[in-house]
């Protein structure tokens, strides 16, 4: 299996997808959180997974959820 190791911000990489290690309340942490918070738009981030805690209430380990990617170079951000 052949595999690339990339060095970069991946805020600022035109990707699929990013992986974000949420909390079970999808709320913003720090660290790459807090960067893909910012990249994305805390506004609609923040009413994106409101959205999906008022279907869901809270967020099991181990589960994932999507959303959409809005101003990052990201088409969506999968919280995990």
């Amino acid at each position: 299996m052949d595999y690339e190791v990339i060095r970069n911000d991946i805020t600022n990489m035109e990707v699929d997808a990013i992986v974000l290690p949420a909390n079970p309340m999808l709320r913003e942490g720090s660290g790459t959180s807090k960067a893909i918070y910012e990249k994305a738009g805390r506004r609609s981030l923040n009413k994106a997974c409101n959205e999906i805690l008022k279907r869901y209430h809270s967020i099991r380990t181990g589960t994932a959820v999507p959303t959409l990617g809005f101003k990052s170079n990201a088409k969506y951000i999968i919280h995990h």
